[in-house]
């Protein structure tokens, strides 16, 4: 009797824990996303053939996968193609609303994302080496937690990953993880990332830059954190690699060589920049170095200044903004142009393509109608009063009442007495100054 009073107790117990524990897996169920593994059945694009000349044409998270696939060896019946090359023809959204609002994990199911290479020994790896063009495309969605290594789009690549933005995507592993790629020993070129990560050894763009790898004109926006090694842009910068014209402007946060753009560099760092307002923690391990890593403010983001900068003296237009609109540079944006705009305005940054080097007046009769400017006067030469020539070469052509004026300043006031001036036609100062009478017009001051 004694015993079954005990056992019923216990059942009652056990009932209690089972209801308590249920209770918290249905409230725990509500704040972590949950993984799908199904969700998607990869199938082979219609178009192409995986060569350079004829890249796979992807246009479906299907086609996505099933190129994962191939490249990592997983496909039943067909043969591994570490060197395929593909291009996206749309947008693919994996998983929608990964990322809430403030860029944190969001609730809700998501179908886990493989990348694309892979390394777990010097044994067991698959390395990217073909190319992968984006195309201007975005891949949104893509999801995975997991204690692995090698995150990112792509984990492992000695090819090219150029012309895509990752974007909604979140990344949690042990190291080497990157928005577009966990491991690059090849280049990365013309890609963003909008995605939350965290681990060890993580960059915006890339966790790893091997030696002889290049990242060039990347971005990164989102937030980042992570143990050792957190970069803005790259984790880890190796001897050999470089990172060029790319920026950061999203949050970071690491114990051990952290910097807004670089975490650990040995390489070269060159032309970069990230937002010193929203990141605190400066350019490379924590210190700024003119002309490799600096600091910018939100308001000079905002102003085109940056994106002026990272375009630098680029052949091909890359880095643009359209201000006023865009907070900050982006590929392919309208092109920036650095000078005045008019005559109110010093040098800036605009979108306009009349910037030049000196003010730019409107003028009337030689005189500026916004400030008191007078219109310099050109001397004759061949192309300027060419039927003066020879007599007036070298001469101020005087056109104007403007001109007249700045001819006399410049004589009276910067004491260049000794320059020749011609007049090219009859010049008004001023009408009705003297009425029909040969008297001061009685509306005449001054």
């Amino acid at each position: 009797m004694i015993y079954s009073n005990w056992n019923m107790k216990t059942e009652k117990i056990i009932c209690r824990f089972r209801l308590q524990f249920v209770t918290l897996l249905l409230m725990v169920s509500m704040v972590l996303p949950t993984v799908m593994w199904a969700a998607i059945n990869p199938t082979k694009p219609s178009s192409g053939d995986g060569s350079s000349s004829n890249p796979y044409q992807i246009s479906t998270a299907e086609h996505l996968y099933w190129f994962a696939g191939l490249v990592n060896g997983t496909l039943s019946g067909v043969t591994q193609n570490t060197a395929a090359c593909a291009k996206l023809t749309a947008n693919i959204t994996v998983n929608s609303g990964v990322l809430k609002s403030d860029g944190t994990i969001n609730s809700g199911s998501f179908t886990a994302w493989t990348p694309i290479g892979y390394f777990n020994s010097s044994s067991d790896y698959a390395c990217y080496n073909g190319t992968f063009d984006g195309n201007g495309k975005t891949i949104s969605g893509l999801y995975l937690s997991k204690t692995l290594s090698y995150m990112g789009l792509f984990g492992y690549s000695s090819g090219t990953i150029k012309n895509v933005g990752v974007v909604d995507s979140y990344f949690k592993g042990y190291e080497y993880i990157g928005g577009v790629c966990g491991l690059n020993s090849g280049k990365v070129e013309l890609c963003y990332s909008k995605s939350y990560l965290t681990g060890s050894n993580i960059g915006g763009v890339c966790g790893l830059n091997y030696p002889g790898a290049n990242i060039t004109n990347c971005y990164h926006i989102g937030t980042i954190t992570g143990d050792t090694n957190i970069g803005g842009v790259c984790g880890a910068n190796s001897n050999g690699a470089s990172i060029t014209n790319c920026h950061n402007v999203g949050s970071l946060s690491g114990s051990t060589s952290v910097g807004s753009v670089c975490g650990n560099n040995t390489g070269t760092v060159s032309n970069c920049y990230y937002d010193n307002v929203k990141c605190t923690i400066k350019g490379i391990n924590g210190s700024d170095v003119s002309g490799q890593a600096e600091g910018k403010s939100t308001t000079q983001f905002q102003s085109g200044e940056v994106a002026y900068l990272l375009q630098g003296n680029q052949n091909e237009i890359v880095w643009g903004q359209t201000i006023g609109t865009d907070s900050y540079p982006v590929i392919g944006g309208k092109e920036v142009y650095y000078g005045y705009v008019d005559c109110q305005n010093g040098m800036t940054y605009s979108n306009n393509t009349e910037t030049s080097d000196t003010p730019l007046h409107s003028y009337n009769n030689g005189f500026c109608t916004v400030c008191d400017a007078y219109q310099p006067a050109e001397n004759v030469s061949e192309s300027h009063h060419a039927e003066l020539l020879p007599q007036y070469d070298g001469y101020y052509a005087i056109e104007n009442a403007g001109q007249l004026y700045w001819f006399a300043n410049r004589v009276n006031n910067d004491r260049y007495n000794g320059i020749d001036a011609v007049l090219t036609d009859y010049i008004t100062v001023n009408s009705g100054v003297i009425d029909s009478n040969g008297e001061l017009a009685s509306n005449t001051s001054g």
